[in-house]
């Protein structure tokens, strides 16, 4: 996956759904490794199509991949405050985690009050 391949993910990610199910987005998150040049909108991408698919907690944020670690996990140890680009995917990352902690913190707070 380099920069210029937004369109092609997301054809994909249309087409085979269950590619969400996987450590793509782990992938996405690295830095010229499995995956080339990981860009915040490729991430950010993936990450919308895994809530909207209702992929594991957080759009599959929490996926392992192979290294035992998750995309968060990834992203924070490949963070680099000088990169751009580097900086844009910690805070996507981020941004989907924190939704979905405030989140469970609602549905609880909506069924003590029911109960």
């Amino acid at each position: 996956i380099t920069k210029n391949n937004t369109c092609t993910v997301q054809v994909f990610i249309k087409r085979f759904p269950s590619i969400l199910n996987g450590t793509i987005l782990a992938h996405a998150c690295m830095d010229g490794t499995v995956c080339m040049d990981g860009t915040a909108e490729i991430v950010e991408m993936i990450l919308a199509a895994g809530v909207r698919e209702h992929v594991g907690k957080c759009g599959g944020l929490f996926f392992t991949a192979n290294n035992r670690e998750d995309a968060l996990d990834i992203t924070i140890r490949l963070y680099d405050e000088k990169d751009e680009e580097r900086r844009h995917i910690l805070g996507t990352c981020l941004q989907y985690a924190t939704a979905q902690k405030w989140a469970c913190e609602y549905r609880t707070l909506i069924t003590l009050s029911y109960s």
